[in-house]
């Protein structure tokens, strides 16, 4: 998942790890990119709907730059 924040969030700002603080972050950015994703699936079937087709088979998102993902 990419993320905007810094690449080492297992420490916070004192330089002292901290599990924590990193777990809820990630929680977070997941959250957020769970709520883009059903917003642009939104849009996909809004689209389908009005131009009268429906969506049928499996529909993968991935962001852009994600190397995991590829």
């Amino acid at each position: 998942m990419a993320s905007s924040r810094s690449p080492n969030v297992n420490y916070n700002g004192s330089g002292y790890l901290d599990v924590t603080a990193r777990d809820a972050i990630i929680n977070a950015d997941r959250e957020q990119l769970t709520e883009r994703r059903k917003r642009v699936m939104d849009k996909f079937y809004e689209i389908a709907a009005a131009e009268g087709l429906r969506i049928d088979s499996y529909i993968k998102l991935s962001e852009i730059g994600d190397e995991e993902n590829v």
